[in-house]
Parts: C-alpha cells; sequence; structure tokens
C-alpha cells in the first residue's frame, strides 16, 4: 500500500478497485488480477509467482530487544492465522528451531488482524513474528527492527488472473508495476 502512490502519479489514468478479503475473487468477472499466498497450485489460472514471504522477529528499537534471550522478559505479539497449516510462522514454530525452549510460546497478545499486530509492534506493545515483505518500509525507516533470527519461510505470493480473459492495457500496467515493485524490493 506505501508504494501505490507510485502507480497513481504514473498512471493516473487506471481506475483501481482494492478488495481486500479472505474470500477467493471471482476472476472471470469480479477482478482483473488477485494475489494469492499459498503454495499452490492454482487451477485454470495464470500464476506468477512475485516473493516468498520470510519471517522474523521483529520489534521497535525502543524496546532494547537485542537477543533471544530477551523474549523471556518480553510480550509476544501473535497474528492468529485464518488457515491452520503446520507451516504457518508461528512462536512455536519460531522457538522450535531457534532451540529455545524456555519462552512460553502461547503467552502475550492476539490479533486477528495483521496490520493490527503490525501497528502494535511499531507502537511498542511487544516483540513479533512478521513477515519481512509486510513490514519492509517500517524496517527501512528504522520504526522496527529484526534484532536475530532465525528467519522462518512462509509461503509464496503469487500474482493470479484467469486464462480466460484477455488482458487490457490497463490491467497489463498494473501486473507490470506489481512485478517491478516485488523485483525491486529483492
Amino acid at each position: 500500500m506505501p508504494r501505490l502512490a507510485g502507480l497513481r502519479k504514473s498512471r493516473a489514468d487506471i481506475d483501481l478497485t482494492l478488495l481486500a478479503s479472505l474470500e477467493v475473487a471471482d476472476l472471470n468477472s469480479t477482478a482483473d488480477l488477485a494475489l494469492r499466498y499459498g503454495s499452490g497450485p492454482y487451477p485454470d489460472l495464470i500464476a506468477e509467482p512475485l516473493t516468498v514471504d520470510r519471517f522474523a522477529p521483529v520489534v521497535s528499537p525502543r524496546l532494547g530487544i537485542r537477543r533471544p534471550s530477551d523474549l523471556r522478559s518480553a510480550t509476544l505479539l501473535h497474528f492468529d492465522w485464518h488457515r491452520r497449516d503446520a507451516r504457518n510462522p508461528t512462536w512455536r514454530r519460531w522457538l522450535k528451531t531457534a532451540g529455545i525452549n524456555d519462552v512460553d510460546a502461547r503467552a502475550g497478545v492476539r490479533f486477528s488482524d495483521e496490520t493490527h499486530a503490525i501497528q502494535a509492534t511499531v507502537a511498542g506493545a511487544g516483540v513479533a513474528l512478521h513477515s519481512l515483505v509486510l513490514v519492509a518500509d517500517e524496517l527501512s525507516q528504522g520504526t522496527l527492527v529484526a534484532p536475530f533470527g532465525p528467519e522462518l519461510e512462509g509461503f509464496s505470493l503469487h500474482l493470479v488472473r484467469s486464462r480466460d480473459r484477455p488482458l487490457t492495457e490497463p490491467v497489463e500496467a498494473v501486473r507490470h508495476w506489481l512485478k517491478s515493485e516485488f523485483d525491486a524490493a529483492r
């Protein structure tokens, strides 16, 4: 979202409707393009991989968390995944990967909305496992830091569209812009 102004500046002639939903958009009538987060495959769709998500502990620098041992006294912030999957990047999975067994992976504050969890992390409410893609701007601006690893691999983000719907020039321009934004972030 922070980069959307760049598209509007270069292509003010394109009117966008952005729909954020857990429901799958109908790409034959409702939407021209969609972002799908998962492992695929996406039958009957043209799917272009954009990135593989990575997750790491992220915190406001004001909290002074610098080492994994600092998690013992920190508030853990959790995002509740809507889809149950053993590969979800959760604190339990991260702590096991990091070899830390004296931190309660269930304790802390839970959020049903990922943007609320990010806002709470920026505000200094605790340390969270966040998508490094979603908090890239906050990390580059220094409002958040990722003080230590390991990183967990998340799912892939794909740009998908219908095989049965031809690309119009404006839709192709948005497709190209999205791909270039992800390429630039690598």
